[in-house]
């Protein structure tokens, strides 16, 4: 298998003051490519920074809800209420599940 240098991304996790003893300036060295640290990746649909903190991943959760239940608004004329509650409860169950 080929690495894609412009797809890879590379973190280091720990601590702030972990990571200050660390030079991160260069990245890593795999197979002849350099891959640069990253502040954060994304995971199989979950958002890691370099401490481990939710944080961002609940940010991302929350805008890509809110998206979704915003975008329902066009076509919330066009279905009864309880359709409404039901495809808005499966945006936002789907995305926390």
């Amino acid at each position: 298998m080929l690495l894609n240098p412009a797809k890879t991304e590379a973190i280091l996790f720990g601590t702030r003051a972990q990571r200050e003893k660390m030079s991160t300036s260069g990245g890593v060295d795999v197979a002849g490519s350099v891959v640069p640290f990253c502040e954060k990746v994304k995971l199989l649909s979950v958002t890691l920074d370099a401490c481990l903190n939710i944080d961002r991943h609940v940010t991302e959760v929350i805008r890509s809800c809110t998206y979704h239940t915003r975008a329902l608004r066009h076509v919330r004329p066009l279905l009864t209420l309880e359709a409404a509650k039901m495809v808005s409860h499966g945006i936002v169950t789907a995305r926390l599940d």
